[in-house]
């Protein structure tokens, strides 16, 4: 069973129903045009267009870019004879597919990661659709009814359902999503110290704080009313991520302690 760990209920739902919608719909352009053409044959023009509208509405319907998401299927589209032929297998060839249209969306003003969702969805759905070992040729009676053949289109679209919840889950679940002063968070992150006058100390200029902040200006961590009262703001060092800040302001509290005895003026621990 798909179960949604964050966000809300609707939102993942949509995920998946958008994402089974374009599943289906790259598998029936795979099926009109042929799974993957050859270079140069009307089919492979036919196959790139219909994926560049695919991924239009896909993107559009997710509230994205119509031509970033065209693009990145396009461009996905484009190359799947190239990846066919390269001998990476489907996990290898989904994941090339993915890094050009990556890079198509964002040629066209859109995220990677939405172009890569959408051009691993046009390679790996075409990709099974044309297995001709995964669903049976139909013969006789079979023409106007393939029930097995039925039965591979609905895996397919359970499987693009379920794909779509685990992507709004990777995305935006609480995995992925962290508040900024939440250790786990990935978001560069300075280190800063708050100097100045120290009624401990007799009035000179000391360290009263060290601390850590994701604010892009690290000055804006305080209002100016708090600067007026306590001192002046120093960025000291930036890092990648808020758990390597951390460490460094802790290193330097414990060696202020070691140094003053005691704990900086506006710090109540390190």
């Amino acid at each position: 069973m798909v179960a949604v760990t964050g966000g809300n209920l609707s939102q993942a739902l949509r995920a998946g129903f958008i994402a089974m919608a374009t599943a289906a719909a790259f598998n029936f352009v795979g099926n009109v045009t042929g799974h993957q053409p050859d270079f140069g044959t009307p089919e492979y023009a036919a196959n790139v267009a219909g994926h560049a509208a695919v991924g239009c509405v896909s993107a559009a319907a997710s509230g994205g870019k119509c031509g970033a998401g065209a693009l990145s299927a396009a461009v996905g589209a484009a190359g799947a004879p190239l990846i066919r032929d390269s001998g990476l297998g489907l996990i290898g060839g989904t994941a090339a597919s993915a890094a050009l249209g990556g890079l198509g969306s964002v040629a066209a003003g859109g995220k990677f990661a939405d172009g890569a969702v959408t051009a691993a969805f046009g390679y790996l759905f075409n990709s099974l659709g044309g297995d001709s070992k995964s669903k049976p040729e139909p013969s006789g009676q079979q023409e106007a009814y393939c029930a097995p053949c039925v039965t591979v289109g609905a895996q397919l679209a359970v499987d693009a359902f379920a794909v779509g919840v685990g992507l709004y889950n990777a995305l935006y679940g609480p995995e992925a999503t962290y508040h900024g002063n939440d250790l786990r968070s990935q978001r560069p992150t300075y280190v800063y110290e708050i100097y100045g006058p120290d009624v401990r100390e007799g009035g000179s200029l000391n360290v009263l704080k060290y601390g850590i902040t994701s604010a892009g200006n690290p000055q804006d961590r305080y209002t100016e009313n708090y600067y007026k009262q306590y001192g002046l703001l120093l960025p000291l060092e930036w890092y990648p991520t808020r758990q390597a800040a951390r460490y460094q302001e802790y290193g330097l509290c414990m060696s202020f302690v070691q140094v003053n005895g005691r704990v900086p003026t506006l710090s109540g621990k390190c």
